[in-house]
């Protein structure tokens, strides 16, 4: 098992993924000068032994809790499904924006009864929205750990704000698979501030549904999310605008990342990415944060499907080098320039 990308043919691109060994210094990490000019050109950063092996446990030891105490008898058949045509937004998905919430994998429910065709354990795509401040482990590692702060210093964020939090499960011969997409469909800011934070608890293979990325397609014509997925207008649940699916994304040149647990994914907010199903035996637990921008100049959209009853005030900020941002509206402005679903 590689600890980066596998061989893709690319030498150049393969290389631009290994990324720079996380130091276990937390106050003397910092993304180097080639870490920046990778992430730049590639729109994605693998950084390789980012969570020691106790650490990877641990966030694996409290996901498992909490799959074994929910009763999925108790909360709604709310499918998380990856087929952008068919992604379901209850009320129960839209209130997850401050909750630990529990959302199915399709093909774990049998669609005529609702009785779960898996072990409950196994039944669940992913666990969010606000694990960050609601589950201690993931706490830690979100906004406890100062290299994460480090990061987003370095890409050059002022007063960073972690929005959500989710884990995802992806189990053995039942997690789906994830469509090729960009982050800034799901999170916008005005400007484009996403930055996601992605982290296998699992090794991660081909076999048991890997990322994919598409190396610098952050940097092609357009490159800014084709259409969005938001609130609707009326208030009645969330649309795709435009409603029209265009082009398929161009997938050349995409490159395996078969990274080891416990290594760190720097996703920019318009890197084309994507997971092929779990085939295999084996889980491949993820664990994954967005970051965007809350200082002066950078607007939360108000029409975001992720929104806290108090406003995009209510989200932790990792440190505060600038004054807070206009909470609504959809004015544009500054913001960290260039940075950044379940996959």
């Amino acid at each position: 098992m590689s600890a980066a990308v596998a061989a893709s043919g690319n030498a150049d691109s393969a290389a631009s993924a290994s990324g720079a060994s996380a130091s276990s210094a937390s106050d003397a990490f910092e993304l180097s000068a080639s870490d920046l000019e990778r992430f730049r050109r590639d729109g994605f950063l693998v950084l390789p032994g980012f969570w020691s092996s106790a650490t990877t446990a641990s966030v694996r030891a409290a996901a498992e809790r909490l799959l074994d105490e929910y009763d999925p008898a108790a909360i709604p058949r709310s499918v998380f499904t990856t087929d952008e045509q068919q992604r379901h937004s209850d009320a129960y998905f839209l209130a997850s924006g401050d909750a630990v919430s529990f959302f199915f994998e399709a093909a774990a429910i049998d669609q005529a009864t609702g009785a779960l065709l898996v072990p409950k354990q196994l039944a669940i795509n992913k666990i969010g929205h606000n694990l960050h401040e609601r589950e201690p482990a993931f706490r830690a590692v979100s906004l406890g750990d100062a290299r994460v702060a480090a990061i987003c210093r370095r890409l050059g964020f002022r007063r960073p704000l972690v929005a959500q939090s989710m884990h995802i499960v992806k189990g053995p011969r039942v997690g789906g698979a994830v469509r090729p997409h960009v982050d800034g469909a799901f999170l916008a800011t005005a400007p484009q501030s996403v930055l996601g934070l992605w982290w296998p608890c699992e090794n991660c293979t081909q076999r048991n549904g890997c990322l994919w990325a598409v190396p610098g397609s952050h940097r092609r014509p357009g490159a800014e999310a084709p259409r969005r997925f938001r609130r609707r207008d009326d208030g009645r649940g969330t649309e795709f605008l435009p409603p029209e699916e265009g082009a398929p994304f161009d997938l050349a040149g995409a490159v395996p990342l078969e990274i080891a647990a416990g290594s760190l994914v720097l996703l920019h907010a318009a890197l084309v990415h994507f997971s092929e199903a779990n085939l295999s035996d084996q889980g491949r637990h993820a664990y994954s944060i967005h970051v965007v921008e809350g200082a002066e100049g950078t607007t939360y959209l108000g029409d975001n499907w992720l929104q806290r009853p108090e406003g995009p005030s209510a989200f932790p900020a990792l440190y505060d080098d600038g004054s807070a941002a206009r909470e609504e509206g959809d004015a544009a402005g500054g913001g960290a320039a260039g940075v950044s679903g379940a996959v």
